[in-house]
């Protein structure tokens, strides 16, 4: 994540429709921590997800 790029923690997370790999405005998870990088080129987001990955037993593929 650039710089420039404005976060805060507990911002939610969302999917864009930049990559078009997923679709927009999939909820992803909540920012937990805000860590810049060593060269203060980029910074990164820790998320908090809202699945418990311990428990998941089955994942459908829904597709158009």
């Amino acid at each position: 994540i650039l710089q420039t790029d404005s976060m805060q923690v507990g911002q939610r997370v969302v999917t864009s429709e930049i990559g078009e790999v997923f679709p927009p405005g999939l909820y992803i998870g909540e920012i937990q921590e805000i860590r810049r990088s060593e060269d203060d080129l980029f910074q990164q987001a820790l998320l908090t997800s809202p699945v418990d990955f311990s428990k998941l037993s089955f994942v459908s593929v829904l597709k158009k």
